[in-house]
């Protein structure tokens, strides 16, 4: 009987793709090969995803959305549910923080020169 090949990174990330987009491995790699997995625009990610890209907690992220400064979250389901999901397309993240101002900080004005 043939041994069974290791599973590398690559195949164990490809297995996990395929799982969420409920199909199997070699349909997504077709999907790579041929430009048509999701474009950005239909990707959805949610808050966890986005304060790793971004390096900005959680509680963060919500306070910025209760105050309008960042892009509101589609709701999956009963919006009055806490655990309800929310999810943000990923373009819509991307462009708002392309858009952000850059600079540099100011120095502290407390601390001696």
């Amino acid at each position: 009987m043939p041994r069974k090949k290791p599973e590398t990174d690559i195949d164990q990330k490809l297995g996990q793709v395929a799982a969420l987009l409920n199909t199997d491995p070699l349909s997504v790699l077709g999907l790579l090969e041929r430009g048509e997995f999701p474009p950005p625009e239909h990707r959805l990610i949610n808050i966890r995803q986005i304060s790793v890209w971004i390096g900005i907690s959680e509680r963060t992220i919500y306070d910025w959305i209760q105050n309008k400064k960042f892009p509101e979250p589609l709701v999956l389901g009963d919006p009055k549910h806490p655990q309800t999901p929310r999810r943000w397309y990923f373009n819509e993240v991307h462009e708002w923080l392309h858009g952000r101002p850059r600079g540099t900080c100011k120095t502290n004005p407390r601390k001696k020169q």
